[in-house]
């Protein structure tokens, strides 16, 4: 007779990080983050969450709700909200299961124009000369 026996390793963490991550659909103050799950071959588990970091690149603001965990069903689309007009956004994602994180995977993206938020500051015109103008403001 034969006997038929089975094993199951333990988890390691991630030796590959999430595929395709891409930032795309941008406007003034939101872009769409996409990605697939890690190289099954390297995933060493089940990936049971996604972190996404997004940070401008100079100044280093974090919009409100960042660092963000996904957890549950498949999620590999996520709108990425209250952000900065014309600024430049470094975003990371990193999988992760019951083991430990995979390296992370960037993208990094520049919003859209938008209207000025305000109208000039303490707006001053001082006559220069008899045909010229100087216009002052803040």
């Amino acid at each position: 007779p034969s006997t038929t026996s089975s094993a199951t390793t333990e988890e390691e963490s991630p030796a590959g990080p999430p595929l395709n991550f891409t930032i795309l659909d941008m406007s003034s103050r939101t872009f769409t983050v996409t990605w697939s799950p890690p190289d099954p071959f390297l995933r060493y588990g089940v990936i049971i969450s996604y972190s996404l970091t997004c940070e401008e690149i100079e100044g280093g603001h974090v919009p409100p709700s960042y660092p963000r965990m996904f957890t549950g069903p498949p999620i590999y689309s996520v709108i990425v909200d209250n952000l900065r007009p014309f600024t430049h956004y470094k975003c990371s994602l990193i999988a992760i299961n019951s083991a430990g994180n995979s390296d992370p995977t960037t993208d990094t993206s520049i919003t859209d124009e938008d209207a000025p938020e305000s109208y000039p500051r303490e707006f001053t015109i001082e006559a220069i000369e008899l045909r010229s103008l100087t216009f002052l403001w803040k």
